[in-house]
């Protein structure tokens, strides 16, 4: 009996030694964070070069497709737009405490952009984009998962971080640091008209939207968010974009709940605002969700009179 307990002591030892070396072989993720040219990396760090900001501007990708920062200039606006793809509210809480504990000045306003995509499973994707890795203050696949119970997750998020650490450290020539061009403040240009062909396509991209459960723990989360956030003196505006025919995706009940959600916001706080979808037309956007840049031009003229 003792040696088996001596033999389950050396596996358990030899299991936490590798461990131990694959966590800390995984933390070389982050190399090409300057030198990489993907458009989430390089607005995680524009945000940075953005300070004293009127209003700090924080979606996922129909944030980036649907906000014209460059537009607040003639409104006499500082903005900056933090778009992410695939965020949902755990992105943002990431990405808005990094951004404040990195700037000198708080924005007088941060605008949360949220759809019924924000409490779906397709937000807050670790695995498909680390966003943690490359923050100001970047955390670890431990610490991201111990914040929000991704337990089941984690050895696919470090996964991924041992891969992206094995191609860094063999591609090391292509780690020089890349320009930044953060002329557009996170805003990403796209001109295409959606078609019946790319719409058709979207729909079976999203099939699995039917099935989807209304995340209340993640609603929870972020109304308590925006009340720490208040009661740092920063005001907080929640925006809702136009978003084509997105909510045909999901389920009646989903979409109850989102309503739902939305009834509580607009009873609990004063600064909610949703731009009807029926102001636009199918020219205004490029696929079955994100707005085209004239479909952005046409929401920020209306973000703008609702700001000033």
């Amino acid at each position: 009996m003792k040696l088996f307990f001596i033999k389950i002591l050396i596996l358990l030892s030899l299991f936490l030694i590798i461990f131990i070396l694959l966590n800390n072989w995984s933390q070389q993720d982050k190399l090409d964070k300057y030198s990489n040219s993907n458009e989430t990396i390089q607005t995680i760090i524009c945000k940075d070069k953005f300070d004293s900001l009127d209003v700090l501007f924080v979606g996922n990708s129909y944030s980036y497709s649907g906000i014209y920062a460059n537009m607040f200039d003639t409104a006499g606006l500082k903005v900056f737009n933090l778009g992410i793809a695939a965020s949902g509210v755990y992105f943002y809480d990431l990405l808005v405490n990094d951004y404040l504990k990195s700037c000198k000045k708080v924005p007088k306003t941060i605008c949360f952009v949220i759809s019924p995509m924000t409490f779906s499973k397709k937000s807050d994707d670790f695995i498909a984009y680390p966003i943690h890795r490359y923050l100001n203050q970047d955390l670890t696949n431990i610490e991201i998962t111990k914040s929000y119970q991704l337990y089941s997750s984690f050895f696919s998020i470090t996964a991924k971080s041992l891969r992206k650490s094995f191609q860094n450290q063999f591609s090391k020539s292509n780690l020089n640091h890349q320009q930044l061009n953060c002329s557009e403040k996170g805003f990403i240009k796209n001109d295409k008209i959606a078609d019946s062909l790319s719409i058709v396509k979207d729909f079976i991209k999203y099939q699995s939207l039917k099935n989807e459960q209304f995340d209340l723990k993640k609603s929870s989360f972020f109304i308590n968010n925006i009340k720490l956030l208040q009661s740092k003196s920063i005001e907080v505006m929640i925006l809702e974009l136009p978003t084509n025919q997105l909510n045909s995706c999901f389920n009646k009940t989903y979409l109850e709940q989102y309503e739902a959600f939305w009834k509580i916001v607009s009873m609990g706080f004063n600064n909610v605002y949703r731009i009807p979808s029926e102001h636009f037309s199918k020219e205004h956007y490029r696929d079955i969700d994100h707005l085209n840049t004239n479909g952005a031009i046409f929401a920020t003229q209306k973000i703008i009179q609702k700001l000033k």
